[in-house]
């Protein structure tokens, strides 16, 4: 038998094959529903519940600043609500809001909420994960600390310096440092909505 002859030329590529069937949905992104909503309502429905008319002031997204005392959560439907806010009742000249627009509420008493413990470890992405959790680790490692914080989504909103006494999953408690009455004892501020950290 003789030699082997040399390989011959690359034949042309054949064409493409079929596409193969569509992966199942990865799960979503997760949004600030997830994250701030849910805490902020649970931190409204304990002053409802306990400390109704105790509260000094109610920043509501970038420009508002209430002085009204009463607050409570009113169902539209089975599946949705609002914020009704009063001046010396729940009626009395009330204003009305979502939830998602609270960025704020200081109360003239020490009235202490447990606070939405945050995952550990914390996988929630989408603005949960570029957000929420970046400020929230960050008051977290100074807690015990006096700051001042701004809040809002334009017009800053000054709430004072104050002691950072808890942190939670959306939710950043403060404790005041006045006396006197009518002076601010604690605060929770919703920290989707803080702009600044002094």
């Amino acid at each position: 038998m003789g030699p082997v002859g040399a390989t011959g030329a690359v034949g042309p590529t054949g064409p493409v094959g079929v596409t193969g069937a569509v992966g199942p949905t990865g799960p979503s992104a997760d949004n600030l529903c997830d994250c701030c909503y849910n805490p902020m309502k649970k931190v409204i429905e304990k002053i409802q519940e306990s400390a109704n008319g105790s509260i000094k002031r109610t920043f509501i997204g970038p420009y508002i600043n209430e002085t009204h005392a009463y607050i409570q959560i009113i169902n539209v439907t089975a599946n949705d609500c609002i914020v009704q806010l009063g001046k010396n009742s729940i009626t009395d000249d009330p204003i009305f809001t979502s939830i998602c627009k609270i960025a704020a509420i200081e109360l003239t008493t020490d009235l202490d909420i447990t606070l939405e413990p945050f995952p550990d470890p914390d996988t929630k992405t989408g603005e949960c994960g570029c957000c929420e959790r970046p400020i929230r680790e960050y008051l977290k490692s100074i807690e015990g600390e006096t700051v001042d914080i701004r809040v809002g989504n334009g017009q800053n909103v000054d709430i004072g310096d104050k002691i950072i006494s808890d942190v939670g999953e959306g939710i950043l408690r403060l404790d005041g440092t006045g006396t006197g009455t009518g002076s601010v004892k604690r605060s929770y501020v919703s920290i989707c909505k803080i702009l600044t950290i002094e």
